[in-house]
């Protein structure tokens, strides 16, 4: 797997996946997913994550896609923040791209959130998406080690499937 991406998957018409349902009970094959929600951080990660969505998903399924603007907690959330939400508008444009040429329908949302993961827990629930595409990142701050990571919450929180796309670590 050295040198190519493992965003790179392929993924067939007739997926099966066997893992345990999120809410560790039952043991199955998962049916390609309807409802997908995409969680979009980064321009450079848009692409590869909404192409491993719309190979994951059944076809005529539709996407949801996401971007979070995380505000610090003295930040009330509708502050004016004009240089995030273009950067969010043009990473969901991104992915919206991607999603049309695979022609499947897609959903644009801008959240504001003083905690991406709890922001994007009530998405899942709210769209009752049947998977999550979510990216994770290799750089680990003080506070990730203490509270743990947005991924880490929604993998165990998710009342769904969740399936990250992990980049590359930079060396």
């Amino acid at each position: 797997m050295r040198g190519r991406s493992p965003l790179a998957v392929k993924a067939s018409r007739n997926l099966q996946i066997r893992q345990n349902w999120p809410n560790g009970t039952e043991r199955g094959t998962m049916k390609k997913p309807k409802r997908t929600l995409v969680g979009l951080k980064t321009l450079e990660s848009a692409v590869e994550l909404t192409t491993l969505a719309c190979r994951l998903s059944s076809r005529g399924a539709s996407l949801v896609l996401v971007h979070v603007i995380e505000l610090p907690d003295n930040t009330a959330l509708d502050a004016e923040v004009p240089d995030l939400e273009a950067a969010a508008q043009k990473i969901l444009r991104s992915g919206e791209c991607v999603a049309r040429r695979s022609r499947l329908k897609a959903k644009t949302r801008v959240l504001r959130a003083h905690s991406a993961s709890y922001a994007l827990l009530d998405e899942l629930k709210e769209q009752k998406s049947d998977l999550a595409v979510l990216g994770y990142h290799h750089g680990r701050t003080l506070g990730e080690i203490v509270f743990g990571t947005t991924a880490r919450h929604l993998a165990e929180h998710s009342p769904c499937y969740v399936v990250f796309g992990i980049t590359p670590r930079k060396r």
